[in-house]
């Protein structure tokens, strides 16, 4: 059998049409791409420099729709300027949240690589990871807090507005006085103020370790909740910054050992305190089953939610005058303090009326870190 010979001219044309291909296909995904961004950017959120800085509040109201509390948004921000800002905070968010701020022009191409790479991995398609501090900035002032692509790439295109518009300064500042952390405090001079009682300039390398760490995941790290968690995350925040070269391994292991004092919690120092902490909870609870969320805390403080509740206000402020009284409460001759708790239920339908964990939430003591 006489095997036939491809001719020269065969030869020659397979690898023309190989490059031929890959040059359509190259053509087609950059279409592809071009079109998605121009989707996105169409449908771009009004450019309202105000949101750098604001925030809607999330209101619960009670059983008759009336207005019961709101969780802190805005009414618990204090603006500060750059300059008052310790060095040691500044150099602790870049190390943790975005090590090379003040090299990339707002979107770190490498970090998105990294994250697609792991959200292809993990089947997890939902663009988390690798956000900048000015994407951050982006999402925080003008975007919804789903995990959508869509979002992902509009954030990006305001990444590129804010620096093209602000220095990295002015976005760093906007950053500071912006982000959540914790405690219904936004903002660094409201988180100074809230965890330890002071000034944000008067913070020291422990204190801005510890604040830095929050943001991520300000409910999971409280440190007036979760002491431990917090003292983890802030020695991770110390651990970069040694590998950024802001501090050496032995200011960092110092700062590690340093006592934290805390001041009074403010968490449950409210009206209805513990009526709100347990729909703060069940709220989270909601927002974390929907997984449609990157940072429910976020949504549940920032994005202006209408929360609606069985609480009756005349019984739960009645209850709270009962515990509020150290009369029914006497400690003479007791070796332990004399707690209570109540739990008032509607049995027609099993709304809470009324909730009470403990005696007078209003008199926390000073706390400091173990």
């Amino acid at each position: 059998m006489v095997k036939k010979r491809k001719s020269a001219h065969s030869r020659s044309r397979s690898p023309r049409n190989l490059i031929y291909t890959l040059a359509v296909v190259f053509l087609i995904c950059t279409g592809v791409v071009v079109g998605v961004f121009v989707f996105a950017a169409s449908t771009l959120p009004d450019w309202d420099t105000e949101q750098l800085s604001g925030a809607k509040s999330s209101l619960i109201y009670d059983d008759q729709e009336q207005l019961a509390a709101s969780l802190h948004a805005e009414e618990n921000r204090t603006e500060i300027t750059l300059d008052k800002v310790p060095h040691d905070l500044i150099n602790a968010f870049v190390a943790i949240e975005d090590q090379d701020f003040y090299k990339h022009h707002g979107v770190n191409f490498k970090g998105i690589l990294r994250a697609v790479v792991r959200n292809l991995q993990s089947g997890n398609m939902t663009g988390q990871g690798a956000s900048t501090i000015t994407q951050q900035l982006a999402r925080n002032a003008f975007l919804t807090f789903d995990k959508q692509w869509e979002r992902k790439l509009k954030e990006v295109i305001l990444a590129f507005k804010l620096e093209a518009t602000y220095s990295k300064d002015e976005i760093m500042c906007m950053y500071l006085n912006k982000i959540y952390f914790g405690g219904g405090a936004y903002g660094v001079q409201a988180a100074s103020n809230t965890y330890f009682g002071k000034d944000a300039s008067e913070l020291s390398l422990p204190e801005c370790a510890l604040l830095a760490g929050l943001p991520q995941s300000p409910n999971a790290y409280n440190p007036f909740q979760f002491y431990d968690k917090a003292k983890s995350r802030q020695q991770m925040v110390l651990n970069s910054m040694v590998h950024c070269g802001y501090i050496d391994q032995e200011t960092a292991a110092a700062a590690a050992a340093t006592p934290l004092v805390f001041k009074k919690s403010t968490l449950a120092n409210t009206r209805y305190g513990y009526y709100v902490d347990a729909v703060v909870d069940e709220a989270l609870d909601i927002l974390e089953q929907s997984d449609k969320y990157a940072d429910c805390n976020d949504v549940l403080y920032k994005s202006g939610l209408r929360i609606y509740t069985g609480l009756n206000s005349e019984v739960q402020s009645y209850t709270e005058e009962i515990f509020a009284n150290p009369a029914n409460f006497p400690q003479e001759g007791k070796s332990v303090d004399i707690q209570a708790a109540m739990v008032m239920v509607d049995h027609s339908n099993g709304e809470i009326k009324a909730l009470m964990g403990g005696e007078n939430t209003n008199e926390l003591e000073d706390s400091t870190g173990p």
